[in-house]
């Protein structure tokens, strides 16, 4: 069973990474109102974290940002308890880029440093990538152009060892949004 739920949330990932947000948000509704054991179940504990943080996504893009923040904080205390660095690193970062489109960089940046720091030595290119770009833009914004260059690079470095490892972040990462990161950079600085 909750192979399915996770099979269902990476496809709504993929809905929502394709630009379906309003498609990924009505069905992710559906999708834990028709399965209420994902909210009841030790066992589905990760897939109810991965939810939350796909409902916080989705809230982001909508911009109601205070309720984006709600579910990455019910995600980080389920990720916290189940000790899953991984996704507790996820959260944060998707909260760091929640900051950026809040144009609050500093807090960003926090997020971003405590995501980063959990994942390090990690063969988390996806996630790592995720991280560091979004690190490039936040350094943009608070106008300090080494850091954003020295970031960006770093997210490209990171993204070569993509694939090698699976991920369960659904954190996207690759050349192509580095490279459009660095225009959305130079605009910033």
């Amino acid at each position: 069973y909750t192979t399915f739920v996770k099979e269902r949330l990476a496809t709504l990932w993929e809905i929502y990474h394709t630009g379906g947000t309003l498609q990924a948000d009505y069905q992710l509704k559906r999708l834990l109102a028709s399965n209420k054991v994902i909210t009841v179940q030790p066992y589905a504990s990760e897939a109810l974290c991965v939810s939350y943080q796909l409902q916080g996504s989705l809230y982001r893009d909508m911009m109601k940002f205070d309720d984006a923040h709600i579910f990455y904080e019910k995600a980080f205390e389920i990720a916290r308890a189940l000790n899953d660095i991984e996704l507790m690193s996820a959260t944060l970062a998707r909260r760091g880029v929640t900051c950026i489109q809040q144009n609050t960089a500093m807090a960003a940046l926090e997020y971003l440093n405590e995501a980063y720091t959990l994942i390090k030595d990690r063969p988390l290119p996806y996630l790592s990538g995720y991280i560091l770009q979004a690190f490039s833009e936040a350094y943009a914004i608070a106008q300090k152009p080494y850091e954003s260059e020295q970031h960006i690079d770093m997210a490209q470095q990171a993204l070569l060892a993509r694939g090698k490892y699976p991920e369960r972040s659904h954190c996207q990462a690759n050349t192509t949004s580095v490279i459009a990161q660095k225009g959305v950079n130079a605009v910033h600085l």
